[in-house]
């Protein structure tokens, strides 16, 4: 009976300032996964992200020089392999923007509606050349 763990392998491109760089290898097995990355060595520091089809990122590190290329290896197990993509696509540099909020998405709440910023906005002046401290929601002066 053979009692090894489902593998799966693949390889992604890594792209950096646009263009491709080097390889993403995942290898995928029953406990976690296992991400090793190897790009021309750029000059400087790269912080690389893997991307899902749907534009989901996880954090992969920091690669570092070795032998002439850049070389990165991340094994990630149990609950945090939920943060990475299931199905990489890629892995680039720079993590997604965030999107647009539309004016519905937007808060729609005053600094009146909120008691501890209500009594910060009515509160009297601080004497002339001391210090304020809040705590506990009023001022101390010094």
């Amino acid at each position: 009976m053979d009692t090894m763990n489902t593998m799966n392998a693949a390889e992604v491109p890594i792209y950096i300032d646009g263009a491709a760089a080097g390889t993403l290898t995942v290898t995928r097995s029953d406990g976690g996964a296992v991400f090793d990355a190897a790009l021309r060595d750029v000059g400087r520091v790269v912080r690389l992200y893997v991307y899902g089809p749907d534009g989901a990122a996880g954090y992969l590190g920091v690669p570092v020089p070795e032998g002439g290329v850049m070389r990165l290896t991340r094994r990630v197990r149990g609950r945090a392999l939920a943060d990475y993509p299931e199905a990489p696509v890629c892995a680039a540099e720079k993590p997604p923007e965030p999107p647009e909020r539309t004016a519905a998405q937007k808060p729609s709440w005053t600094a009146a509606q909120i008691p501890e910023a209500a009594e910060k906005a009515s509160s009297p002046e601080k004497p002339a050349g001391r210090r304020v401290v809040w705590l506990g929601g009023r001022p101390h002066y010094f």
